[in-house]
């Protein structure tokens, strides 16, 4: 099914400006554990499915890499992610106008929690699409 998204939106995900290199890049949350929870590109490809889509930004905040998503009726969201060679980590988190950066390890926990629903809802939404 991600590649199915990922194949729909790739031309939109190329026009966003992260390197091959950043999309290419495993992505880690921290469930107690860091675990490679997918690529920078096949993330953003469910982005686009989310409802209401209206738009996905790339934008750069201090060292760190990251997106935002407008949805309709909804403030921007998004992430900061934190490079270290072809590994990203979750470093923040976009809400409107502010970027609010993990401090603590519950944080982290509490970032990439959020950072599974986005994906879970659209995976689940067309997982029973005919």
């Amino acid at each position: 099914m991600i590649s199915d998204f990922l194949a729909k939106n790739r031309s939109q995900i190329d026009d966003l400006g992260f390197s091959q290199k950043q999309l290419k890049s495993g992505v880690f949350i921290e469930l107690g554990a860091y675990t490679r929870y997918s690529t920078l590109e096949e993330y953003l490809s469910l982005m686009y499915e989310l409802p209401d889509f209206r738009s996905l930004d790339k934008i750069n905040y201090k060292n760190y890499v990251g997106f935002r998503i407008k949805l309709t009726g909804q403030p921007y969201s998004g992430f900061v992610l934190r490079e270290e060679g072809n590994e990203l980590y979750l470093a923040g988190v976009i809400s409107g106008d502010e970027v609010i950066e993990a401090v603590t390890s519950q944080d982290t926990r509490r970032l990439s929690s959020i950072f599974m629903s986005y994906s879970s809802y659209v995976l689940n939404k067309n997982k029973f699409k005919p």
